[in-house]
Parts: structure tokens; sequence; C-alpha cells
């Protein structure tokens, strides 16, 4: 009796030590494998995240890099279309304000005005300008030496009469200066003048116009 009931207590505590053993390892090994399982999926999850939000972020560069060289396009373009805008307004309003002024500078300087210029030109013309007018020179020095004191004789010529050399009216000698040149000339003719170089005072002149050619002529002043 002694005996079976050792064994039999042996025996359970074979058994209990055997269900505790299985009791205690088996969770722990269904725990483990569980807990590796979870393990791996989260990693497997995760690695799928990186690689989704990796392809995403990929997928979405090209379209960041676009926008940003639009944007940079648009940037560049905007000042340049500005500065064709600003280059382009003046243009247009000075072109707005040229037909605006020409016919006010029309109006102010008429074409027109040529033809006064040139009859004012014509109208200032004297006798002593190329081609003369001899019988108003010859008027206008015979009212100088009348106005010296001398009379006029007509019947003096340059082969019956005294003279000087005479002055020529020619296209380099007209105008002004010719008729400064005669008036000199005629009041050479005065006795204290004619005293230096041995002739009485004189009394009778004439003038005498001698054509040369080409519009030329010889102004005589005669006197005896």
């Amino acid at each position: 009796m002694m005996r079976k009931s050792i064994f039999a207590a042996l025996l359970v505590l074979i058994m209990l030590l055997g269900g505790c053993s299985d009791v205690s390892t088996a969770p722990t090994r269904n725990d483990e494998s569980e807990l590796v399982t979870e393990t791996e999926a989260a990693a497997k999850a995760e690695s799928t995240k990186s690689i989704y939000s990796s392809e995403s972020n990929e997928s979405k560069v090209p379209e960041a890099v676009a926008a940003l060289e639009t944007a940079a396009e648009v940037t560049e373009r905007e000042p340049v279309q500005s500065e064709t805008v600003r280059q382009t307004e003046p243009v247009k309003q000075s072109e707005a304000e040229t037909p605006a002024t020409k016919p006010t500078t029309e109006n102010n300087n008429p074409p027109p005005a040529e033809t006064p210029t040139q009859t004012a030109s014509e109208n200032t013309k004297t006798a002593y300008d190329f081609e003369f007018d001899m019988e108003a020179i010859k008027a206008d020095c015979i009212s100088i030496g009348q106005s010296m004191g001398l009379r006029l004789d007509t019947s003096l010529t340059p082969s019956n009469a005294s003279w000087w050399n005479p002055v020529t009216a020619s296209r380099s000698n007209q105008g002004e200066a010719l008729k400064q040149r005669l008036e000199g000339y005629i009041k050479f003719h005065t006795a204290e003048n004619l005293s230096a170089y041995g002739i009485d005072e004189i009394s009778d002149f004439n003038i005498c116009c001698e054509a040369k050619g080409n519009g030329e002529y010889l102004i005589y002043f005669l006197f005896a």
C-alpha cells in the first residue's frame, strides 16, 4: 500500500509537472509567434508605407519642380511684358501727339511763306545790284555832284574833259559797296584835293556810263 500511494503521488507529481511545463511553455511559444507575426506585419506595413510614401513623393517631385519652373517662367516673363508695355506706351503716346502738333506747325509755318520772302528779296533789290539800273545810278551821281555846288554839263565826254580812273560796276562790285565807292569817287573832287595835284577849282561836271558787256559798266566823273 505504501508503495502504491508513493507511486500514485509520484505519478500525480509528474503529471502536474508535465502539465505545468506544457502550460508554461505553450502559451509562451504562442505569444512569441504572435509577437513575431505582429512585428513582421508592422515592419511590412511600415516598409509598404515608406515605399508608397517614397513613390508618392517621387511622383510629386516632378509636379513640384514643374510648378516651380512654371512659376519662375511666369515671374521672368512678367517684367519683360511690363517693360514692353512701358516701352510701347510712350511711343504710342508720342505717335498720338505727333498728328496733334503737325497741324499747329503747318499753320504757324505754312509753305506759302516762302513766296513773301522771295518777294521781299526782290523788293529790296536796288539799282546798284546786278543787273544794274544805270539810269538810276547816273541820276544819283549827278545829284551828289550838284550837292557839291557843281554845274552839270552834258556836253562833257571822256574825249573832251578830264577824269580819273572810272569805277567799274560788275558782279564782284555791286550793291551797297558800289554805291559807297561811287559817292567817295565823286566827293573826292573838291578844291582841296584837286589843288594837291595842281588842278584848279572845277565848276562843271558830267557823269558818263560806258557799257563793257556781260552787264558790266564803267562810270566816269568828268570835270572841266
